[in-house]
């Protein structure tokens, strides 16, 4: 279940590792502060106010773009779950996301500096860039691919296909790349396209 912003803009620490975060969405966010905008009965609203370096005015969060709004939303939850060694699961991680935030939410899970607890992420996509070897490793790419008779899904990892996963020379040909490989078939899980 999502983690509400409040409670980690409410947390001094947990504030900070947020605004780490944000700079990786907008280098030039200093600092973001919640205003209190109404009560209602069940409801407290909020207004975000964002510091933004070398500007006088501040930036709301309605002016900032849908990915920064999505990363803003999605922060608080990972940062608990990096904090607690829990499971993340994300559904098209990628959606509004810049390519390098997803890229930098997908290194935060596997560094073992900022996921001490072994958190994982696990997420859906249709963006090959998450198959870079340089990011993710085969035993962590799953494929689902539909049987066209059948209908039935099946799952399976980059890592059940021998393909002399740990010859480093080999994978650090450029014209070599498990994206390469996928597009050729070689995984199959590719729609069938009339």
């Amino acid at each position: 279940e999502p983690i509400p912003l409040m409670a980690t803009l409410d947390d001094p620490e947990r504030k900070e590792k947020l605004k780490q975060l944000l700079r990786k969405a907008d280098f030039n966010i200093e600092d973001i502060t919640a205003h209190k905008a109404q009560s209602g009965k069940n409801k407290t609203l909020y207004t975000l106010e964002f510091k933004i370096k070398g500007q006088e005015e501040t930036l709301w969060y309605n002016d900032q773009s849908e990915g920064t709004k999505r990363f803003l939303l999605m922060m608080p939850t990972i940062v608990h779950v990096l904090e607690t060694g829990a499971i993340l699961l994300a559904d098209e991680l990628e959606q509004h996301l810049h390519p390098d935030l997803c890229k930098a939410i997908v290194e935060l899970f596997n560094n073992r500096e900022t996921n001490p607890h072994g958190s994982q992420l696990i997420f859906t996509t249709h963006n090959l860039d998450f198959m870079d070897l340089n990011l993710t490793r085969p035993d962590q790419l799953y494929f689902i691919n539909k049987d066209e008779e059948t209908g039935a899904s099946e799952l399976y990892r980059a890592s059940d296909y021998d393909m002399d996963w740990n010859n480093d020379e080999k994978w650090s040909d450029p014209a070599i790349t498990i994206q390469r490989l996928y597009d050729m078939g070689s995984f199959s899980a590719k729609p069938v396209m009339w």
